[in-house]
């Protein structure tokens, strides 16, 4: 053991001057690597500014000759530029001054083309509005004076047949007196609403057969007015129900009827009258009938029918 140990010393002292021994060898390696190094970088250092220096005065130099020629070759380029320029704003200017000439030229030559054709146009529009209005005024009066004439005959002959109607309907007792030919429910309603209003005369506007026409059903009035489409055209047939064929009749029958009894039998005599005049005794026989349609037989409907056909003959007389 004390051996062993004598031997462990003996070779640590050893380990420990060789480790010494290469430390300081390694500090001495080191230093003179860290001289020798420095002393390159002088050396490079004194070479790269000798060379630095060297570059810097050519490149100086080389930037100066280049300078030189540029400015050499711009100021030549700037004195052919201005040249060319002034060349180029003196044409420019020259055909300019033509191009302006020539665009005023065809401007007054348009005008006057335009001028003329303008005037041209007017002298021919001026003679057809003359024409026109020559041709207009003289349709215009033939026209005018041929309705006038038309209207005075219409105002003559209506005028006629209302007299000869109104004439017929007082004198012909046997004939257009209905009083006597109403049924006696008529009679019967005459009498109790003229007691039920007292001493009053005026006119009823009412009548037998418009209470009776309010008892009509739909289909009653859906077919009066298709078959009065059918046979005298839609508005003629409107005209017959409620335009002024019919607003006629009732205004007839209103001014001259004394009585119930005889507003409704002027209303019927006048309004088959005009349906006559207007379309014929076929067609104001037809509407006659379509309007008693639903209520054929009754006696309201009967004593309706006398004064239509009463009405009828009256416009044939006319």
């Amino acid at each position: 053991m004390a051996v062993w140990e004598a031997e462990e010393s003996s070779a640590s002292s050893a380990y420990n001057a060789a480790i010494s021994a290469d430390t300081t060898e390694y500090e001495t390696i080191t230093a003179d690597a860290w001289a020798i190094y420095e002393k390159d970088v002088a050396i490079a250092d004194a070479e790269w500014n000798a060379k630095e220096a060297d570059a810097s005065a050519v490149y100086d130099s080389e930037m100066q000759a280049a300078l030189a020629k540029w400015e050499s070759r711009e100021l030549s380029a700037r004195t052919a530029f201005n040249t060319d320029e002034a060349t180029a704003s003196a044409r420019w200017d020259q055909t300019e001054q033509a191009a302006f000439l020539a665009y005023d030229e065809a401007i007054q030559a348009a005008a006057e083309a335009w001028n003329t054709a303008e005037q041209t146009a007017w002298n021919i529009y001026t003679t057809i509005e003359a024409e026109a209005a020559a041709e207009w005024e003289s349709e215009t009066t033939l026209a005018l004076t041929t309705y006038e004439t038309k209207m005075q005959d219409a105002e003559t002959q209506w005028k006629e047949i209302e007299s000869t109607a109104w004439h017929t309907f007082t004198s012909n007792e046997s004939e257009t007196n209905v009083a006597s030919f109403s049924s006696p429910e008529s009679a019967n309603n005459s009498s109790g609403s003229s007691s039920s209003s007292g001493s009053s005369s005026g006119k009823s506007t009412g009548s037998s057969s418009s209470s009776n026409h309010s008892r009509r059903t739909w289909g009653s009035w859906i077919y009066q007015a298709f078959g009065g489409v059918v046979e005298i055209g839609p508005i003629d047939a409107y005209n017959a129900a409620m335009g002024f064929v019919a607003n006629d009749a009732r205004a007839f029958a209103n001014k001259n009827g004394k009585n119930e009894r005889e507003v409704n039998a002027l209303r019927h005599t006048h309004w088959q009258a005009m349906l006559t005049v207007l379309h014929g005794k076929d067609s104001a026989e037809e509407v006659g009938y379509l309007h008693e349609h639903g209520q054929n037989g009754s006696p309201d409907s009967i004593t309706d029918e006398h004064n239509n056909v009463v009405g009828r003959k009256t416009a044939k007389k006319c």
